[in-house]
C-alpha cells in the first residue's frame, strides 16, 4: 500500500456517520458496504467491542471511541470517531493501492471533495489534508497546529486567524471559499474550484 491520506476535521457538532461514509466512497471512486466497526474506551484500551453497524452508534458510544473501516478493490479507507471535552474528532484515512492521489490533480479532486463536504457544515472549525499526518487533538489550537507535520492543505474558518499566522509563516497559500479560509501547499494541490 502507498502512503496514507489523513482528512482530520474538528467540529462542535457531530456529523452524519452515513454522510461520512458517502465521502470515502466518493473518495474511493467505488461504494463499500462491508464495514468493520470497534468501539473502544481509550487508544491504550484492548478491550475492543465488534458491532454491527446502526444509526444511533454515536449516541449510543458518546464517550467511547469509534473506528469504522471499510474494504475496497482498491484498498481500504476509514474513520476514527473521538469526542474531545465539546469537540468531535474525525480522522479520515484513505489508503489507495494504486496511489491515485500521487498526482496533483486527482489529490486536488480529494481536496475538492472534503471541501464540498465542509461547506455542507456549519460546525466545523477546521479541517487538515496530508498524507501520514500525525493528528493529536488539544483545546489549544495554535499550538497543536504548529506541532502538525505533512499537511498539505488547512480548510479553517476565517475568524482563526491565529493558525492561519501559523500557517502562512509555513509557506501555504491562500484562497478563499465561501465563508472558509483554505491555506495550501501549491507544490501538492491546484486550488482551481
Amino acid at each position: 500500500m502507498a502512503e496514507v491520506i489523513d482528512v482530520n476535521i474538528v467540529t462542535l457538532e457531530k456529523n452524519n456517520i452515513d454522510e461520512i461514509i458517502e465521502l470515502i466512497n466518493k473518495i474511493m471512486q467505488e461504494v463499500s458496504t462491508e464495514k468493520n466497526i470497534e468501539v473502544r474506551d481509550n487508544w491504550e484500551s484492548e478491550e475492543i467491542l465488534n458491532v454491527d453497524f446502526a444509526y444511533n452508534i454515536q449516541e449510543k458510544y458518546h464517550d467511547k471511541i469509534i473506528s469504522i473501516s471499510t474494504e475496497y478493490t482498491c484498498g481500504n479507507a476509514g474513520v476514527y470517531i473521538e469526542k474531545i471535552d465539546d469537540y468531535f474528532c474525525y480522522n479520515i484515512w484513505i489508503n489507495h493501492k494504486d496511489f491515485i492521489y500521487e498526482k496533483k490533480d486527482n489529490y486536488s479532486e480529494l481536496v475538492q471533495n472534503v471541501l464540498e463536504y465542509i461547506c455542507l457544515k456549519k460546525s466545523n472549525i477546521f479541517c487538515v489534508v496530508g498524507k501520514e499526518v500525525d493528528f493529536e487533538f488539544e483545546k489549544d489550537f495554535s499550538n497543536m497546529i504548529s506541532e502538525l507535520e505533512n499537511v498539505d492543505v488547512f480548510i479553517l474558518e476565517k475568524n482563526l486567524l491565529n493558525i492561519r499566522k501559523i500557517a502562512e509563516k509555513n509557506k501555504y497559500s491562500e484562497y478563499k471559499y465561501n465563508d472558509l479560509l483554505i491555506l495550501y501547499k501549491e507544490s501538492e494541490i491546484n486550488m482551481i474550484l
